[in-house]
C-alpha cells in the first residue's frame, strides 16, 4: 500500500531547529496484528572529521507498524563515545560508557502506518570531554507513549538478537577535540563601524575621560578550568603601532591593558571595551587627514595568556588587525559620514552670527543580538550676536536592543530661549519641553513671556515586553520573553530673568531586563537568570547666559557665559542567561558473542548553561562632555 503523504518532523516546542522532514513515499507491504514503532537506518550525510559545534546532518528511516491512528512519535537521537578497547578480550560484563551526549529531540506528527524516510540536523556538542569515535544512535519513543508488541526494538537492546548480531541502526563519525588551552578572538565590532574624533581644536574643554572609541570583542576559551587573559590595542600612526589606553571601571582611570576571565569554556564571551586616543595621538592623525579624500586607520586587537597554569597555548597568534574609517568632526565642514556612523561633537563654533557651546555623544553599547543600548544625548548653549539673545538646548533619546529587536524607550527634549535690545522688547522669549515615553507623548508644552522660570521634578516607572524568541541550551530549546524594566526621571529648571539658565539633570534613568520563560516537555526543565542593568544615566546640564550687560552705558556691548555637560553612566553590567536541566538515557555497553554493543541502561540529568552576559560593567564612568566659560563682544 502506497502512503503519499507529506509529514515534517514537528520541532520540540515548535521552536527546535533539529527539523526531520519526509523525503520520499514509503511502501508497507503487508499489515502485521501488532503495533511496533522503530528505525531501519541511519546515516550521516555530511561525513567528514568534526569538531565540537560543527553541523551534523543524519538521515534516517522510521517504520510504523498497524497504527489504529495517526500518532505523535518522538526520536531522541544521541552521540556515544566508542572508547578503545581491545577487541580480543570477551568483555561481557555491563559498564558505563564516558561521554554519552543527547544530541536533541525530534517529534514527528500525526504519523501514520508506514515507512518514512527523514533528515534532521544537530550540532556537535561543545562540551565533549573525549576525542576519537562516535556512534549516532536513536531511541524512538523513548517515553513510552504508544504502547507496542515490541519494545526491545525502540533502539539498541542486549537482548534483541539481531541486535546482538550487530543489526541495529547507527552511524559512526571521528570527532578532533578543540586544543586543551587556546585562546580565539571570534569577532571584533566598533560602534558605527568607524573613528569619529573632535579635531584636536575642538577637543579643548572636553576633559580627560572622554570616550573616543566604544566597542567590544567575543572571544573563546577552549580548556577545562578558567582561563585569565590581556587584553592590549594599539593604532598605527606614522607607520608605526602605538598603545590605546582602555577604560578600567574598577579604578575609575585609563590603563595599558584589560584583564578578561574566561568562566565558561567553549562559548562566547563578551568583551566591552572603551579605547582613549591621547593628544598627541589625536594631533598626528589629524595631521595626516585629508577631508577631501576617503580616510582609514588600523587598529590591532591582542589577546595574551596570563591564566597561572603549566599549560601552553596552543596558538600564541591571537592578534587582529582591522581597518575603519576615520572622520574628524570640523565644526560646520564635518566629512560626509555614513549614517550608520552619527556623531555629535563638542566644542564651540562661531561665526558673525552666532557663537555656540555644544556637548553630546551618541554611542551604541553592547551587542544587538544580545542586549544592547543606543544613546544620542546632547547640550547646547547658542550666542546670538545678530538678534542680541541667547538659545539654550538639552535633551537625548534612548533605544535598546534585545535579540536584535529594535525599541524606542523615551526621547527628551527642553528648550529656553531670550531676545532683546537696547529698548528692552524681548520678542520671542520662552521655553517649550517634549517627552516622549514608549511611543507615547507625555509632555508637549511651550510658553512664551518675557520672563519666566520653568521647574520639571517628575518620576516614571515602565516595564514592557520587546520581544519573544527561542534559544538552544544543550539540545533543549528554551522559549523566552522579554522586554525591560525601569525608570526615568528629571529635574530641570529653565529661567530667564535677565540671564537665560539651563540646569539640573536632563536625564536620570535606569533600565534593567527582565527575562521569563522556560520549557517544562517531560525531558526538560529550563529557566533564567537575568539580574542584568542596561543602563544607568545622569545626564546634567550646568548653562547659562548674562544678557543684563548687553546695553550697558551704551558701550562695549557683550555677553557671558558658562556651560558645563556632564555625563555619569553604568552599562551592560551583571548576568543575563539561559539554563536547562535536561532528563537523558544513560548508555552502558558490553560484548555478547564477540559483538559490541551499547544500549541505554537507565536515566541521567545533565545541566546546561547558554550566557549572553557575564560582565562586571566595563563601561562604567563619570565625564565632562565640554565645559567652558567667558565672554564674547557684540
Amino acid at each position: 500500500m502506497k502512503l503519499n503523504k507529506t509529514l515534517c518532523a514537528l520541532p520540540l516546542l515548535s521552536t527546535l531547529a533539529l527539523q526531520g522532514c519526509l523525503i520520499e513515499d514509503s511502501e508497507q507491504n503487508a499489515l502485521t496484528t501488532t503495533v511496533n514503532l522503530t528505525l531501519s537506518t541511519l546515516a550521516v550525510e555530511n561525513q567528514h572529521l568534526y569538531e565540537p559545534n560543527d553541523e551534523l546532518q543524519v538521515n534516517y528511516r522510521l517504520h510504523a507498524d498497524n497504527l489504529p491512528n495517526p500518532h505523535n512519535v518522538t526520536v531522541d537521537f544521541y552521540l556515544v563515545h566508542n572508547e578503545p578497547e581491545d577487541d580480543s578480550e570477551e568483555n561481557t560484563e555491563e559498564s558505563e560508557v564516558e561521554g554519552d551526549h543527547l544530541l536533541g529531540s525530534v517529534i514527528h506528527e500525526a504519523i501514520e502506518t508506514g515507512e518514512f524516510g527523514y533528515h534532521a540536523e544537530f550540532t556537535i556538542p561543545r562540551d565533549l570531554q573525549h576525542e576519537g569515535h562516535y556512534w549516532i544512535m536513536a531511541v524512538v519513543d523513548p517515553q513510552d507513549e504508544i504502547v507496542e508488541s515490541n519494545e526491545q526494538d525502540n533502539h539498541p537492546h542486549p537482548e534483541n538478537e539481531d541486535h546482538v548480531a550487530g543489526e541495529f541502526p547507527y552511524a559512526e563519525i571521528e570527532v578532533q577535540l578543540h586544543p586543551g588551552h587556546e585562546f580565539k578572538l571570534t569577532n571584533i565590532v566598533l560602534d558605527g563601524d568607524s573613528v569619529i574624533l573632535d579635531t584636536p581644536d575642538h577637543h579643548e574643554g572636553t576633559g580627560d575621560l572622554h570616550s573616543d572609541i566604544i566597542g567590544h570583542i567575543d572571544a573563546i576559551y577552549h580548556g577545562t578550568n578558567t582561563a585569565k587573559a590581556r587584553f592590549e590595542a594599539e593604532i598605527l600612526i606614522d607607520g608605526g603601532f602605538q598603545p590605546l589606553k582602555l577604560w578600567h571601571a574598577d579604578s575609575k582611570t585609563y590603563t595599558d591593558s584589560q584583564e578578561i576571565e574566561f568562566t565558561y569554556n567553549g562559548e562566547d564571551h563578551f568583551f566591552g571595551f572603551d579605547l582613549f586616543i591621547s593628544d598627541e595621538q589625536r594631533a598626528a592623525l589629524y595631521a595626516n587627514y585629508d577631508a577631501d579624500a576617503y580616510n582609514n586607520v588600523l587598529i590591532r586587537y591582542d589577546i595574551t595568556d596570563i591564566t597561572e597554569s603549566d599549560d601552553v597555548e596552543h596558538d600564541l597568534n591571537n592578534s587582529v588587525v582591522m581597518s575603519y574609517p576615520l572622520y574628524f568632526f570640523e565644526g560646520e565642514n564635518t566629512a560626509q559620514i555614513s549614517s550608520s556612523a552619527q556623531v555629535t561633537a563638542a566644542g564651540v563654533t562661531s561665526n558673525s552670527q552666532e557663537y555656540s557651546l555644544s556637548g553630546g555623544f551618541d554611542k551604541t553599547y553592547g551587542d544587538k543580538k544580545k542586549i544592547a543600548t543606543s544613546m544620542d544625548l546632547g547640550g547646547l548653549l547658542k550666542l546670538d550676536k545678530e538678534n542680541q539673545g541667547a538659545i539654550a538646548d538639552a535633551g537625548g533619546s534612548f533605544n535598546v536592543y534585545v535579540f536584535n529587536k529594535k525599541a524606542t524607550l523615551f526621547r527628551v527634549g527642553f528648550n529656553a530661549q531670550a531676545f532683546t535690545d537696547v529698548a528692552g522688547t524681548g520678542d520671542g522669549t520662552g521655553w517649550g519641553s517634549e517627552l516622549v515615553l514608549f511611543g507615547s507623548k507625555i509632555i508637549d508644552e511651550s510658553h512664551y513671556k518675557t520672563e519666566f522660570i520653568k521647574t520639571w521634578n517628575k518620576e516614571w516607572e515602565e516595564e514592557r515586553q520587546i520581544v519573544s524568541s527561542s534559544f538552544f541550551v544543550g539540545p533543549i530549546p528554551v522559549g523566552v520573553r522579554a522586554g525591560v524594566t525601569g525608570g526615568l526621571g528629571f529635574e530641570f529648571t529653565l529661567r530667564f530673568d535677565g540671564k537665560l539658565h539651563a540646569e539640573g539633570d536632563v536625564v536620570s534613568s535606569y533600565f534593567d531586563i527582565w527575562a521569563k520563560g522556560g520549557v517544562e516537555a517531560g525531558v526538560a526543565s529550563a529557566g533564567i537568570t537575568a539580574q542584568f542593568r542596561i543602563f544607568d544615566e545622569l545626564l546634567r546640564l550646568d548653562s547659562a547666559a548674562d544678557l543684563t550687560i548687553i546695553g550697558q552705558n551704551g558701550v562695549d556691548p557683550k555677553i557671558t557665559y558658562e556651560f558645563d555637560l556632564t555625563n555619569k553612566l553604568d552599562v551592560i553590567k551583571g548576568d543575563f542567561g539561559l539554563f536547562a536541566e535536561v532528563r537523558s538515557v544513560k548508555w552502558c555497553k558490553k560484548k555478547k558473542w564477540g559483538i559490541k554493543i551499547k544500549y541505554p541502561c537507565g536515566i541521567k540529568k545533565d545541566n546546561y548553561y547558554y550566557w549572553f552576559y557575564r560582565t562586571k560593567g566595563l563601561y562604567s564612568k563619570s565625564w565632562t562632555i565640554f565645559a567652558k566659560d567667558g565672554e564674547i563682544n557684540l
